[in-house]
């Protein structure tokens, strides 16, 4: 009985069979989801298909940085989702992100400083875990002033969760060391330069 018990409160071990999205890869190694941990049922509830799904990191971090060579691609890059940004003021800055698809989305907003190569979390971003809207959800976020100038602010959405803390230092790390890494191109992740 104990064990039972255990078992039926352990989160872990509900992994879905079926999923909504492809993770099918010629290289070899396809893993570009793991297993996130231990999940509470408010989240189980809110999107019971990607509760315990976490976006790798090492995937995503490469495919940021390789985003980040071309911050003029990122203005105009394709977003599934409605996405509109806007000044405010002379150093503000305000987006509106609709959900358009029929399952959550998970976002986040970084800032870039190039010439310092650093990466930290944006003021428009959340500082713990993501922003997640539902389908047919939209999210308002707008910094009225205060905003750097040499900052760039990158918006990254995907299926699922992914750890915002985890992915700031991988970045960094590559923009350090100049490390030249392949996008994974079956992740679905999109960004776009507010």
């Amino acid at each position: 009985m104990i064990d039972a018990k255990e078992q039926s409160s352990d989160n872990r071990a509900a992994i879905h069979d079926k999923i909504r999205f492809g993770k099918s890869s010629t290289s070899g190694d396809d893993r570009v989801y793991v297993e996130k941990g231990l999940v509470r049922r408010s989240m189980e509830a809110y999107d019971p298909e990607g509760e315990n799904l976490q976006v790798d990191t090492k995937k995503l971090s490469a495919n940021v940085i390789n985003a980040l060579k071309d911050l003029e691609a990122l203005k105009t890059s394709d977003f599934p989702t409605t996405l509109l940004n806007a000044p405010v003021n002379e150093s503000g800055l305000k987006f509106m992100l609709e959900n358009t698809l029929n399952f959550p989305v998970y976002f986040n907003v970084l800032r870039i400083i190039p010439e310092e190569g650093k990466v930290e979390i944006s003021e428009l971003g959340q500082p713990t875990g993501n922003y997640v809207v539902l389908q047919n959800q939209s999210i308002v976020r707008s910094q009225s002033k205060g905003l750097n100038p040499a900052g760039k602010h990158i918006l990254i959405m995907t299926h699922c969760y992914f750890d915002i803390d985890e992915l700031i230092e991988n970045v960094e790390t590559l923009m350090k060391e100049g490390t030249q890494v392949a996008s994974d191109n079956l992740l679905p992740v999109y960004m776009r330069l507010l």
